[in-house]
């Protein structure tokens, strides 16, 4: 999901990508997203029976506002670019481009969408290429500190290896209700992918620039095309879809290039991927600061669905990011493999828990 929200105290609007997967029309309602910090306000969306999508607002003062969109029928499968204002009194709703619900104008019976992929991905073919090699120069110049040894990259190979099972395994694990696996899995996938720090090579770019390997990765980056005036500016934006599998309008990104990517804004202040994945980290798991930062405070106050079981945003975005490293790895593991690498994870020390 890919959202951007403006708030003031009592009227709001938000912006959001969905890319559905459940069919239409679904055969019951289905939860399809839920935003519990929305500067007082409460939105809950659900897809109907009816073809149609429901909105239920609730405000801290008690005000409600619910209302229901025309039906909806799609050009190809259902991929949603919802564009919701609303305040105490007047609501609008804009998919795919099209006026689906108004509190001000009647609407037709039913509306076909067209496809929220008219809107190309955007081209990071230079981008990647130039993080290839940077990846290729950076592990020829490989050393290790004084006293120290370079590990082999038969080595290196098995710390992936058994971080990449143990990923697989936290995946699992909170996925049947063991929740605070999270926190391992925060550090972990800190540990293994993200810049910063000591760690100037993470270890799954420093064996792909051994391996010279590319790390494609996917994410409905795309041209945005310019917002009609009458609809508010959003001021919060979150940018959180990614997997190792290309789906319909998704761009494709190097991993590194990714991670340069706006991830989440919020009052002014935006994170790139990178710094997500390491707030999350040092914030909820490798540090437990005392102290935290408002955007991590917004990503676990806003809800999303995850098959029917609302989960803090903050949560579903370590789940889907670590699923796509998980694949990743499988990648880079099965071209080392074809290449005569011989490793094996049970040498491996454990990975950071």
């Amino acid at each position: 999901m890919s959202v951007e929200a403006q708030v003031d105290d009592r009227s709001a609007s938000i912006i959001a990508d969905m890319d559905w997967r459940r069919g239409w029309p679904v055969a019951e309602r289905l939860g399809m997203g839920h935003f519990s910090d929305l500067t007082g306000w409460q939105l809950t969306i659900f897809a109907e029976p009816d073809s149609t999508i429901r909105f239920e607002l609730y405000h801290a003062t008690g005000a409600t506002l619910n209302f229901s969109t025309v039906q909806l029928e799609f050009v190809g499968a259902p991929q949603f670019t919802i564009g919701l204002s609303w305040g105490v009194d007047n609501h609008l709703c804009v998919i795919n481009g099209v006026l689906v619900a108004h509190s001000d104008q009647s609407l037709p019976p039913a509306v076909t969408l067209p496809m929220p992929g008219t809107r190309p991905p955007l081209d990071f073919s230079q981008s990647n290429a130039g993080a290839r090699l940077k990846r290729r120069e950076d592990a020829a110049k490989l050393s290790p500190r004084s006293g120290h040894r370079l590990r082999t990259l038969e080595e290196e190979l098995a710390f992936l290896k058994s971080c990449r099972q143990q990923l697989a395994g936290d995946i699992d694990a909170i996925t049947a209700g063991a929740v605070h696996r999270i926190h391992g899995c925060a550090a972990t996938l800190r540990a293994t992918i993200a810049l910063g720090g000591r760690n100037f090579r993470p270890l799954l770019q420093r064996i792909a620039g051994r391996l010279d390997l590319p790390l494609p990765i996917y994410a409905p980056v795309r041209e945005e095309p310019p917002l009609d005036p009458s609809f508010p500016q959003p001021t919060e934006s979150y940018r959180l879809q990614v997997s190792h599998e290309r789906r319909a309008g998704d761009a494709e990104l190097d991993l590194d290039v990714w991670l340069e990517q706006l991830g989440f804004s919020v009052g002014g202040k935006a994170h790139n991927q990178n710094e997500l994945v390491r707030l999350i980290a040092d914030s909820t798991a490798s540090h437990f600061d005392p102290d935290s930062d408002p955007a991590l405070d917004r990503l676990e106050s806003t809800m999303v669905f995850a098959e029917q079981v609302s989960v803090p945003m903050v949560r579903a975005y370590t789940l889907v990011l670590t699923s796509t490293i998980v694949g990743l790895a499988d990648y880079v593991l099965s071209e080392a493999a074809s290449a005569g690498h011989a490793f094996d994870a049970n040498r491996a020390n454990p990975c950071p828990e």
